[in-house]
């Protein structure tokens, strides 16, 4: 095979144009600003004719936001393919365009030889096939028109086949003074393919470029067609007005789109892209392609192979990208979530039926016309809101965090693309036996997973994002974030099977449900409540007008930590035995039996009073940890501070003034007349950052042990009930009459500690 660059001629200098794409900022994208208190709004570059999209860094989707991002957007259109990133990563950054393999014979017509770059050659019936970005470019050389136009039907003289041929084959300014790398070529190759090619004299004359498609083929109330120019589509081409049979018309239009295939790229250090693609567009998967791999309540993900001229994701640092193998994601309807939702938390046994009753899952009503266009506005929400939220932490990136490669919308569809991981925490652990936990190296791996999952939640809970110019102020107030959604399947395992040495990273994934907010809002009263993972969710997740705030990432992370220690001392059968350990039946789901690590009672019958606690069943499987043959001092200090400071019922007591922990985390309580301090207590979970402390100390203290650490069991302890902590709310769906009661161990109720900090501020205020 012959090889040739994908441009194949001179380019054409770059013009500035106000449709243009600034590549050069911090972020990759243009920064317009509009009207009092806009927000930073990031163009994206678009292809196939369709308009350019926008991102919006604001805490939640609304209304308002929509409507400023359409006006931006309704004054810029991008329509290049994804053309000018191709030029910056490729031609402009390593000055040179990707090789491309073409037919070693020229003896076959042009039509023949053009086919066979199609991909893939053998396409099965649910695949489309497509040409290669750069490969009809590389074939169509000034010398192959000059050829082509020579011969019948054109029979040009040698002149003015040159002269159609340096046309034909030179970059091209279109609309705006954008920029056609490609010039004609691709329309040229059309034409030869549905045997046309003598109307490719009246595209230049005209001057109809490659930056003009896609053109669309009208049908006319006589049944005929007409071609039209995108964006102009009542305006006929009258110069065409000869293609007056259906067969012409279709073909074209047909054609164009398997030359028309997106080109994904992301620069170092910028923002992720999005593209919108039009429902016609063909998509450069090869046919090594599979289907869902695995599906949660909110999307599916399945694995493709991108062909490697369609991006530049494996020239990226420390993106986890090895091969053409990705993960794209695929927003679900809103619809689904509820179905969706109840039968995964069946099928993977954190739920069971309880004396065969049959749990009632919400179906999706009758699809009318306005429930699809608000369940479609509810996707592109969600998918424009996990864009911002990867691309605010993509400033500055984090190893234990999945970075965003790109993003599209196909018609309606939402997608996004990752790095493909071959497995996520949990299929490690069902898969993977541990290596011996007593084992240096095994801790080192073991500790520095734990530690690199904390700094990137911890990276969550801090960052912000750029603030638009001339809003410096308004960003003052920090920024802070949630994950919303810790769970295994969100923690993904990349790993090198080529690398015997290697044992795999762990990287947070899945933002769906991330949210940022202010200083004034890093702890507030959610409107409804929010979207969890059953078995990691927080007792706070169950309680109406419950505050909701960053600790709610710390409990489901504890949870998380507690099963990777269970793993790394037992395996998967001890992980098993954990779960069905603290599978209690739960009022608050029908009585069905659940694996949450916490259960909600109330006081009596006649009391408002409602409490939330630990259950007794985890402190007695963390008194078997303890006991474990394989357990050392490390695994007994991280298990101690994970059931002190991570995974406890936490006192929440709003003010006008102060926030929970402002209140609580300072004072000492009386009960029944015993004095005991807050930490004492237990009633605040660590911050993130006290996580990272915590891991950094372990990690240090493994660092001075020998190569084989000396196993410390502790003997089987009685484990009292718990304490319980009040909840000011009301269990989410469930009367208090149906909650069991709290009887036995320590109570600690909001009245208890308001007159402690009372009586604090009399003391210190008299």
């Amino acid at each position: 095979m012959e090889k040739a660059t994908g441009d194949g001629s001179e380019e054409a200098p770059n013009g500035n144009s106000s449709n243009d794409i600034d590549l050069n900022d911090g972020g990759g994208v243009n920064i317009e600003r509009q009207g009092e208190g806009a927000q930073q709004r990031a163009f994206i570059t678009g292809t196939g004719g369709d308009t350019g999209s926008f991102l919006t860094p604001e805490q939640e989707p609304s209304t308002r936001a929509r409507s400023r991002t359409a006006s931006v957007k309704s004054r810029i259109t991008v329509n290049d393919l994804g053309e000018r990133l191709f030029q910056k990563v490729h031609c402009e950054t390593s000055g040179r365009a990707p090789e491309v393999a073409l037919p070693t014979s020229d003896k076959r017509p042009l039509v023949v030889r053009l086919c066979s770059l199609r991909c893939p050659q053998e396409a099965r019936e649910t695949e489309k096939q497509f040409f290669p970005w750069g490969s009809v470019e590389a074939l169509i050389t000034k010398q192959e028109v000059v050829d082509v136009l020579r011969a019948e039907p054109c029979l040009l003289q040698p002149d003015r086949a040159e002269y159609y041929a340096s046309q034909i084959c030179h970059p091209q300014r279109y609309g705006d003074n954008r920029l056609s790398h490609s010039g004609y070529r691709k329309i040229f190759a059309i034409l030869v393919i549905i045997r046309r090619i003598d109307d490719i004299l009246l595209f230049v004359e005209e001057k109809i470029c490659d930056g003009h498609l896609p053109l669309e083929a009208k049908s006319t109330e006589h049944g005929q067609f007409e071609m039209r120019l995108r964006g102009k589509e009542e305006e006929k081409l009258n110069w065409l007005s000869h293609w007056d049979d259906t067969l012409g018309h279709e073909e074209f239009e047909e054609k164009q789109w398997t030359m028309l295939v997106p080109y994904f790229a992301k620069e170092e250090g910028h923002s992720a892209r999005l593209w919108e693609l039009s429902k016609k567009s063909i998509l450069p998967w090869l046919p090594r392609s599979e289907g869902r791999q695995h599906e949660g309540g909110y999307s599916w993900v399945s694995k493709v192979e991108i062909h490697p001229h369609h991006h530049n994701f494996n020239q990226l640092q420390d993106c986890m990208v090895s091969g053409n193998f990705f993960a794209v994601k695929h927003l679900k309807a809103q619809f689904e979530d509820d179905a969706a939702n109840s039968s995964l938390n069946l099928a993977s046994g954190s739920v069971e039926r309880v004396n065969g009753a049959t749990p009632q899952i919400k179906l999706p009503t009758e699809n009318t016309d306005t429930e699809n266009i608000r369940d479609t506005q509810n996707i592109k929400s969600e998918f424009e809101h996990e864009i911002d939220t990867l691309n605010r932490l993509s400033h500055r990136p984090h190893a234990h965090l999945i970075t965003l490669l790109a993003a599209y919308q196909l018609g309606n569809e939402c997608y996004m693309i990752f790095p493909w991981a071959e497995s996520d925490l949990k299929a490690m652990w069902q898969a993977r036996q541990p290596s011996p936990p007593l084992e240096k190296r095994s801790m080192e791996w073991f500790l520095g997973q734990c530690l690199g999952l904390s700094q990137g939640l911890n990276h969550i809970h801090q960052s912000r994002p750029t603030p638009t110019p001339g809003e410096e102020e308004k960003m003052l107030g920090r920024i802070f974030g949630r994950h919303g959604d810790i769970k295994p399947e969100n923690i993904l395992y990349f790993w090198n099977s080529k690398d015997s040495t290697d044992r795999g990273k762990l990287v947070i994934t899945d933002f769906g449900l991330t949210r940022f907010h202010g200083d004034k809002t890093k702890t507030y009263l959610r409107k409804n409540k929010p979207p969890a993972t059953p078995t990691y969710r927080p007792p706070e997740s169950d309680i109406t007008s419950s505050p909701i705030s960053q600790s709610y990432d710390i409990w489901s992370f504890g949870c998380v930590l507690l099963e990777f220690v269970t793993w790394y001392l037992g395996g998967w059968d001890l992980v098993k035995s954990f779960v069905k350990k603290r599978k209690l039946i739960n009022p608050l789901m029908n009585n069905w039996h659940t694996d949450q690590f916490f259960e909600i009672l109330q006081e009596s019958e006649s009391s408002d009073t409602v409490f939330s606690r630990v259950k007794k069943e985890i402190f007695e499987f963390v008194n078997e940890l303890h006991s474990h043959p394989s357990c050392c001092d490390i695994l007994h200090d991280m298990l101690e501070f994970i059931m002190k400071k991570m995974v406890i019922s936490e006192m929440k007591v709003m003010s006008q003034t102060n926030s929970s922990r402002g209140v609580v985390s300072r004072v000492t309580v009386d009960l029944r007349g015993q004095k005991h301090s807050a930490s004492d207590l237990n009633l605040m979970r660590a911050p993130c950052s006290d996580v990272v402390d915590e891991f950094h100390k372990l990690s240090q203290k493994l660092a001075k042990s020998p190569s084989m650490l000396k196993a410390t069991p502790r003997p089987l302890q009685t484990v009292e009930i718990p304490p319980s902590v009040e909840i000011q709310g009301y269990p989410v769906g469930i009367r208090r009459a149906e909650l069991p009661k709290n009887h036995g161990g320590k109570t600690v109720k909001v009245e208890d500690v308001l007159r402690s900090v009372s009586q604090q501020r009399k003391n210190t205020h008299p």
